[in-house]
């Protein structure tokens, strides 16, 4: 029997897809956070729309199309619709029990992010760094819903947390300018969030100068370091929780 949910599956499709009102959004996040139904029905969610995301043909030109290709353009679609729906039904009834959206390091201060958002709940101060080091979507898009989780949590508890985001590696494509995805996201949380800070491997940006043809430019909320490797060892000789994306 499926798990009846204390909100609404029309909501939980706005909130994966970003387009829900700041106070519904502060809502999911706390269910999300302390219902493991609810987390389940998110991850399943995130991970049916990538797998359309990824299923999309590539467009061409209408001209082109003969009523042949129109017709396996139908039963592909038919296809996939189908495919999708299995995967749905599966995925309510066997949940993958391992379900974290990330992969954390061993040398990680928290394995997942159960025990990530405990700590948020318990204590009064809280000093974390997140290391991205990927530039997968959905690693980039679950990171800032991390983030947000995380400061929601800690504000309903009245709790303090400092928050250091440090991209390096692929992870700096999360803070170049461009994507008006994420830039509006981190913009939100930049202006909402003074304990929030995005930091930008210099290294990195030199190192993929070489390899870009057009100027790389990182979003004005980000600041940059050195070396994001070097900080976040710093930052965790100095006490601070460490978190590996």
């Amino acid at each position: 029997m499926k798990k009846s949910l204390p909100v609404s599956e029309e909501l939980l499709n706005a909130f994966v897809d970003n387009e829900i009102e700041a106070e519904e959004q502060e809502r999911i996040l706390l269910l999300e956070a302390t219902n493991p139904d609810v987390k389940q029905a998110i991850c399943e969610l995130r991970r049916l729309k990538s797998q359309i995301r990824a299923a999309r043909p590539v467009e061409i030109d209408d001209s082109k199309i003969s009523i042949r290709s129109s017709h396996k353009s139908l039963n592909w679609y038919a296809a996939a619709s189908i495919l999708v729906a299995i995967t749905l039904i599966v995925a309510i009834f066997n949940p993958v029990r391992n379900d974290d959206v990330f992969t954390y390091s061993n040398k990680s201060t928290y394995s997942d992010t159960s025990l990530l958002l405990a700590a948020v709940k318990k204590e009064k101060d809280l000093n974390l760094v997140l290391q991205l080091n990927s530039a997968d979507a959905n690693s980039m898009s679950h990171t800032l819903d991390l983030i947000r989780s995380i400061l929601t949590v800690a504000e309903h508890y009245n709790n303090r947390i400092d928050i250091e985001v440090i991209a390096s590696g692929p992870g700096l494509k999360l803070l170049l300018s461009g994507n008006l995805e994420y830039a509006n996201r981190i913009q939100k949380l930049s202006n909402q969030y003074s304990n929030l800070v995005f930091l930008a491997c210099q290294k990195t940006m030199q190192r993929m100068s070489k390899h870009t043809p057009s100027k790389l430019e990182l979003l004005k909320e980000v600041k940059l370091v050195s070396s994001g490797p070097l900080w976040a060892k710093q930052r965790r000789q100095q006490g601070w929780a460490y978190v590996r994306i």
